[in-house]
């Protein structure tokens, strides 16, 4: 008799572990070993958990491995990208992945993550971000109770209530009558300056709200001192007049009525018939004032009537005897009431005047300084001298690199061309290296260079990254920051100069890391690798799958596989014949063939 070996593999009668061990034939046996991924005496194996014994390939520290049956997986952790074998930083703030609020919180960048943080004017966790109210919280600046505070989305304002100038956050108190900005009817009605505002009131003989003031008729509304049922009063504009009626005398606001009596004069003559004529008399008390026969001082003093006599007395501004009045000085005498100091008295016939100062605003009684600067009635050289308000004056002093008398200031000339160039000497005080001085007229100006911001004479740096100033290429791109600009650089998987970026096709420029077994497939910004058909693996490592071993095959149940790198091969047994997946033919060495099957299958086969 003939023996052949028994492929105990391929007839399946090994007692490795199904799908976890690889059975391969020997002489006369088999040997069996546990799978990539197991581990045992290949008849029985246990998965390794790569993770756990610390034998994978993931990214230190910034991927996670997970254990899986036979193998195990990479994932990069939130915050990292890549194939979990590398990870890279992902920059969620220049990628616009991060979840801070749009527009009103600044997003920063960290390794693995990113933070976010509210913006001046704003307060939140910086993914919730709402504007504060500096006005309602009193975190404002503006002049208290002169100022009014208007909030704004992510800041706020302030402007000087009405009747007060200035910048909102200094402000002073306007004097509407004396710069003539009141609204107050002119000359009909008095300003009287209030802090902050003014009052309008209308003159006597006038009515209205002051800003509107007309005539006010005494006589109609019954308002006049003429004297009741004894004088008529006609109005005038701003006044009145009283005069006594008929059969009355006086000055109108007091009328006295004339004693009318008749005289019966009989005349006699002894030829005459006696006739009665009667003659009326108008007698009574003599008014001197009314007649003009008093001897008081004529327009210095007022004559009062008195029961069969009369008196005389100056008029307000006059001393004497009534009948001889003389002007009083009020100025001389200190009896005036101008303002002490601020106001000039100006003697007039029976009275005086008073007149503020220059420098000084008012009605004379009260005088106000003025603020010549600020209402710009100075005479100070405009653009290259500086007013200083004084007590009822102001001051001029011309500016740095001026000299004159204030009025009249011209540019030095002192050792230098024309003017002092501060930005050539030296000698402004802008920003070094990041600040930009142009020389000015009398001065120079300090303005922060590109990619820094501040007043010119201190700059900080711009982060134009965070602040998606940059054009660096959206999402294909990375922002790096650096002192006064920025560089933009492509990330992995694309080229260009940062700005544009364009995807690298690493399969057809062979940039890959697939196994020669496997096939690339290009994506944007990277490549995927996956083994060809008859292989197993990641794509980057690619082993031979045993098909004959791994009962993969389509070989005919009359054929043997043999395994070929890549793929197998199918040849008939002997006695067959066909290309292996479809076999025919007659059996003729049955003993042999029983005999065959009787060692792989004792309990079903017989041979005789």
């Amino acid at each position: 008799m003939t023996c052949q070996d028994v492929d105990e593999c391929a007839v399946d009668t090994d007692n490795c572990v199904e799908n976890t061990a690889t059975c391969t034939n020997t002489v006369g046996s088999f040997t069996c070993s546990c799978n990539d991924g197991y581990y045992g005496d290949g008849m029985t194996c246990q998965d390794v958990d790569e993770c756990a014994v610390d034998t994978d390939n993931c990214a230190e520290n910034t991927a996670t491995c997970t254990n899986t049956v036979g193998s195990f997986t990479c994932v990069c952790n939130d915050g990292y990208s890549g194939d979990g074998m590398t990870c890279q930083d992902v920059d969620e703030c220049a990628s616009s992945t991060d979840n801070c609020a749009e527009n009103t919180a600044t997003c920063t960048n960290t390794v693995g993550s990113f933070t976010c943080v509210c913006n001046d004017g704003y307060s939140g966790d910086g993914m919730t971000c709402q504007d504060v109210d500096e006005c309602a919280s009193s975190t404002d600046n503006c002049a208290e109770n002169t100022a009014t505070c208007t909030n704004t989305i992510g800041s706020f304002t302030c402007s000087c209530n009405d009747g007060y100038y200035g910048d909102g956050m200094n402000c002073q108190g306007l004097n509407e009558c004396a710069v003539d900005t009141d609204n107050c009817a002119k000359n009909t009605a008095t300003c009287t300056n209030a802090v902050g505002s003014f009052t309008c009131s209308c003159n006597d003989g006038y009515s209205g709200d002051g800003m509107t003031c007309q005539d006010m008729d005494e006589c109609a509304s019954s308002t006049d001192s003429c004297a009741e049922n004894t004088a008529t009063c006609t109005n005038t504009v701003g006044s009145f007049t009283c005069v006594c009626n008929d059969g009355y005398t006086g000055d109108g606001m007091t009328c006295q009525g004339l004693i009318e009596f008749r005289l019966i004069i009989f005349l006699m003559d002894v030829d005459i018939t006696i006739a009665v004529v009667n003659v009326v008399y108008r007698c009574g008390y003599v008014d001197e004032c009314a007649s003009s026969t008093d001897n008081c001082a004529e327009n210095t003093a007022t004559c009062t009537n008195t029961v069969g006599s009369f008196t005389c007395v100056c008029n307000d501004g006059y001393s004497g005897d009534g009948m001889t009045c003389q002007d009083v000085d009020e100025c001389a005498s200190s009896t005036d009431n101008c303002a002490e100091n601020t106001a000039t008295c100006t003697n007039t016939v029976g009275s005086f005047t008073c007149v503020c100062n220059d420098g000084n605003s008012g009605d004379g009684m009260t005088c106000q300084d003025v603020d010549e600067c600020a209402s710009s009635t100075d005479n100070c050289a405009v653009n290259t001298a500086t007013c200083t308000n004084t007590v009822g004056s102001f001051t001029c002093s011309c500016n740095d690199g001026y000299s004159g008398d204030g009025m009249t200031c011209q540019g030095l000339i002192e050792l230098r061309p024309i003017y002092m160039d501060e930005c050539a000497s030296s000698t402004d005080n802008c920003a070094e290296n990041t600040a930009t001085c142009t020389n000015t007229v009398g001065s120079f100006t300090c303005s922060c260079n590109d990619g820094y911001y501040g007043d010119g004479m201190t700059c900080q740096d711009v982060d134009e990254c965070a602040l998606s100033s940059d054009n660096c290429a959206e999402n294909t791109a990375i922002c790096i920051d650096t002192v006064g600009s920025f560089t933009c650089g492509c990330k992995d998987g694309y080229s260009g100069d940062g700005v544009t970026c364009q995807d690298v096709d690493e399969c057809s420029e062979e940039l890959h890391t697939c196994h020669y077994n496997a096939t690339c497939g290009n994506y944007d910004g990277s490549f995927s690798c996956e083994c060809d058909t008859g292989y197993a693996g990641d794509g980057k490592s690619c082993t031979d799958i045993d098909e004959c071993v791994e009962d993969f095959h389509e070989c005919h149940f009359n054929a043997t596989c043999f395994n070929d790198e890549g793929s197998y091969i199918c040849e008939c047994d002997s006695g067959y014949s066909g290309n292996g997946m479809s076999c025919t033919g007659v059996i003729t060495d049955h003993c042999r063939i029983c005999s065959i099957y009787f060692i792989a299958y004792p309990d079903f086969i017989r041979c005789q």
